[in-house]
């Protein structure tokens, strides 16, 4: 199940209790609606018992994002929760891992379907550097995001999924919805692997299998 607590509660009482969901071995996801008033949610696996909550809207569950996770074990403090961060400053923080932020600065951007490791060696020569976010819907999709505009000439039409619009954070939430159909979201850590002049730059991230 989907809640927020953040019309009820500081920020320093969430951040308490997800340290509390850590301590009891409970399996929790962060979930960030990137829309004002850009409340956090968090996914559950039974109801909540003692505190106030609200249960996420059908209409609103389009407009949910992953936050970024840690890539190594010492920045799970830099992702933490903060009251020094405001709302809307939370998509800077918590939404955009560095390979978004380029995109974000970048006149174009896409997320596309990768079909194989010698086409991303290949693309990462011509087009420069493609950021590898993982494996989608039973290896279905294996999503690249490519801030070079010539790719339209390299890889087929279909390939592309999406590609930025008004904003970034829009591209991701068009893949969440129109690409996997909310079935889940795209997976963001502090550090993406990517492929540039052919060769693979590796973070050390054990959720991430990077055999094409």
């Amino acid at each position: 199940m989907l809640i927020t607590i953040d019309e009820y509660y500081d920020i320093d009482f969430y951040n308490e209790s997800i340290q509390a969901l850590k301590n009891n071995g409970v399996e929790y996801k962060q979930y960030i609606l990137a829309k004002p008033p850009y409340s956090w949610y968090i996914d559950l696996p039974d109801n909540p018992l003692m505190i106030n909550y609200d249960n996420i809207t059908s209409s609103m569950k389009q407009f949910l994002v992953n936050t970024v996770e840690p890539a190594y074990a010492n920045e799970a403090y830099l992702l933490q929760r903060r009251p020094s961060v405001g709302a809307k400053k939370s998509i800077e923080v918590y939404i955009l891992n560095n390979a978004l932020k380029q995109a974000n600065n970048s006149d174009y951007a896409c997320f596309f379907n990768i079909r194989n490791k010698e086409q991303i060696e290949s693309l990462s020569k011509d087009l420069g550097k493609i950021y590898f976010f993982g494996r989608y819907y039973n290896n279905k999709f294996k999503i690249g995001l490519c801030t070079n505009k010539m790719i339209q000439n390299f890889v087929p039409k279909e390939d592309i999924l999406v590609t930025k619009t008004r904003s970034v954070l829009q591209m991701e939430l068009d893949l969440n919805y129109k690409v996997f159909k909310l079935k889940t979201r795209l997976r963001k850590f502090s550090q993406t692997p990517y492929w540039e002049n052919g060769n693979l730059h590796q973070v050390k991230i054990s959720q991430f299998n990077l055999n094409l």
